[in-house]
């Protein structure tokens, strides 16, 4: 059995060195980066090429945002900031309200013990998800946010979860 190969291809150096070597905040086009690697068509048939250099320089701190139609930019320290909370969060929360809609189409009778105990459990998980990404969290997490400059300890977001739990029991 051969060993896997992890290297990247030399294409994909070459782009990454390009977007690397480009420090500025300016747009890298399209067009340049497909020049720069020698394939023509950067964003179709050669897309995987950007999609690996930029994980790489992602690795390494260096993350581009997308400019629609027309190129790269570096990030912003505002932009990776969004891009590292306020886009995970919302996707995850549409991923797990779709999921939670999914669930009414499982008949739990049909399963077995060790199936419908996963059921449960996966169920209960996506439940904290969808609450600990729901804007009445956030709202709550940002006022306990202003009190302390930096991050939020563990215990505090956990007493926020105790918290949202008995509002909304005192709700219903």
């Amino acid at each position: 059995m051969t060993k896997p190969r992890f290297e990247a291809s030399p294409d994909v150096e070459t782009c990454a060195d390009f977007l690397r070597d480009n420090k500025g905040r300016e747009l890298i086009s399209y067009a340049s980066i497909a020049e720069a690697t020698g394939r023509e068509d950067i964003t179709g048939k050669s897309r995987h090429v950007l999609a690996s250099a930029r994980r790489i320089l992602e690795r390494e701190g260096i993350i581009f945002v997308v400019e629609t139609g027309a190129g790269l930019k570096r990030a912003s320290d505002a932009q990776v900031a969004t891009l590292a909370t306020s886009e995970p969060i919302v996707k995850t929360r549409r991923i797990a309200k779709k999921a939670k809609k999914r669930q009414s189409a499982v008949n739990v009778q049909n399963l077995t013990g060790e199936q419908r105990m996963a059921f449960w459990i996966g169920s209960a998980i996506l439940g904290a998800i969808d609450q600990a990404a729901s804007r009445a969290f956030k709202n709550r997490v940002e006022k306990s946010a202003n009190v302390t400059d930096g991050p939020i300890p563990m215990k505090q977001t956990l007493d926020l979860f105790k918290k949202m739990r008995t509002t909304r029991k005192s709700l219903q």
